[in-house]
């Protein structure tokens, strides 16, 4: 097996005289950490529309309201399609009364042609059978065309959902009569999420070469792999600043449209001093550990801390050396450091 590349943190635990008791501790060590570009990002849904009308009538019906969960292909409202329905109809009728035209002409062509061949019928009405059979065909193909436009304009009087999802904002009422292009519905999905950034110009070689992506955890979220990212090629011209999207895997949970998220973009490593956050001690503005010297002496040092890390570790920029031992229960160090002070 090859050698690993991080240096693991040596865990060990030593004996302390002050006040008689024994107090876990801890060696820190340097480790070898994938360094990154930590960026602010807002959460949107890939499939978000609005639905707006495209036939007018009296809304009749309307099955879905605000913050309702909504199947794809289900009913979100109907209008009254009194005139539709009678244009159906009327579509219908026509084509009916087309085809019973084409099978006259299609008779009389096939007359006209026997007798044609056995040399009893003209020339000029052989011409007059075929003419009057290629114009019954053609009003056949015209009245199927007109009912498949009436059947569709009679559909735009069901609004149905293009994809599962809630719906967020509803913008009519029943009984409301509805105008071509009038917003209905507002709906979103939650399958399909990603993550809205706005990379600074000056970092935006270091975002479209970096090889792995991520939105950064926390106690209540495991850290989200990106699948994909997407970096304008052009920066907007108010804040000079390139948009990235970066595509989240499907059905992600813990986090919604609107959500403000940290992104990391990978850009490197770097030899970091870590320790583990249980050490740390807040003292007003200063952040501190306990250190048990050689001679168990106990000691309060305060620290530079910088990012924290997953697995329970922040990265120490100043205040401690690699080897030294700090103490990870800093409620009994200073329980011990009143009592009895440095030794």
């Amino acid at each position: 097996m090859k050698k690993s590349l991080f240096i693991l943190l040596v865990s060990c635990l030593v004996g302390d005289a002050l006040a008689g008791e024994s107090l876990p501790t801890q060696t820190v060590a340097y480790r070898t950490l994938p360094t990154e570009l930590i960026l602010e990002g807002t959460v949107e849904a890939v499939n978000q529309a609005t639905l707006t009308a495209r036939a007018s009538g009296e809304i009749t019906e309307i099955d879905f309201d605000v913050n309702q969960f909504v199947k794809e292909g289900q009913v979100l409202l109907r209008m009254k399609a009194v005139k539709t329905q009678s244009g159906v109809i009327q579509a219908k009728a026509s084509e009916q009364e087309a085809e019973a035209y084409l099978q006259q002409a299609e008779s009389e062509y096939n007359r006209v042609k026997k007798l044609f061949e056995k040399q009893m019928a003209t020339g000029s009405a052989m011409d007059q059978a075929q003419a009057a059979l290629v114009s019954a065909r053609a009003r056949v193909a015209s009245a199927k065309a007109s009912g498949a436009s009436a059947q569709d304009v009679a559909g735009d009087t069901v609004v149905r959902a293009p994809y599962s999802g809630y719906v967020i904002k509803r913008f009519v009422e029943l009984g409301e009569n509805a105008q071509m292009g009038q917003p209905l519905f507002t709906g979103i999905s939650l399958d399909k999420l990603r993550v809205r950034v706005d990379v600074p110009q000056s970092q935006e070689s270091i975002v479209r070469q970096a090889k792995t992506v991520r939105i950064v955890g926390n106690d209540a979220m495991p850290s989200i792999p990106a699948t994909a990212v997407t970096v304008f090629p052009y920066a907007e011209e108010t804040s000079r600043a390139f948009r990235a999207r970066v595509d989240l895997p499907e059905k992600t949970t813990g986090i919604r449209p609107g959500m403000l998220v940290k992104v990391a973009f990978s850009s490197g490593t770097a030899h970091s001093l870590l320790a583990p956050t249980v050490a740390l001690v807040q003292r007003g503005e200063i952040t501190g550990v306990y250190v048990l010297g050689d001679r168990d002496q106990l000691r309060f040092r305060s620290v530079l801390t910088g990012r924290m890390q997953e697995n329970g570790t922040i990265v120490i920029l100043a205040g401690l050396s690699e080897g030294e031992k700090i103490v990870l229960d800093p409620v009994r160090a200073g329980q011990q450091y009143r009592a009895g002070g440095e030794k």
